[in-house]
């Protein structure tokens, strides 16, 4: 069953919004952490996109609007591969959407290393109590969502 406006069933809520709204995020991301813990990584991918799609740009939930819009024609016309190659073009932009969010991940994968090599470090120097703080530090940033 098809909604009444099946070209933008995900994309239209957030549309005019320049901000993605915080709580919703916070619930998403939540509900993302929690698939990874059961380990059920469709999900968590799924909702990975799902977060990407709100933080997108207007423009950027337009034109994912607009190929929707062509895909479905296609669909209507029984263009199967102009649907096909449509479909991949949508998915491609939302990945690269939740990609877009990975630049923070990757600061936070550096401070994490970096922090690793001081409790190397300190560990060989058999400061014990400075290398437990790093290791509780480590623990507390790689829990942040």
């Amino acid at each position: 069953m098809r909604h009444e406006d099946a070209s933008q069933p995900h994309v239209s809520r957030q549309a005019d919004s320049p901000q993605p709204d915080r709580a919703q995020l916070a619930e998403l991301n939540a509900r993302k952490e929690k698939a990874i813990e059961e380990e059920d990584f469709d999900e968590a991918k799924r909702l990975k996109c799902e977060i990407g799609m709100l933080k997108m740009s207007s423009a950027e939930k337009h034109q994912i609007a607009d190929l929707d819009t062509r895909k479905e024609r296609a669909i209507e016309s029984e263009d199967f591969e102009e649907a096909k190659r449509l479909k991949l073009e949508i998915e491609a932009l939302k990945l690269k959407a939740a990609d877009a969010g990975n630049v923070a991940l990757e600061a936070k994968k550096a401070k994490i290393a970096e922090l690793e090599t001081k409790k190397e470090q300190a560990i060989e120097a058999e400061d014990y109590d400075e290398a437990k703080r790093l290791k509780l530090e480590i623990i507390a940033l790689a829990m942040q969502p």
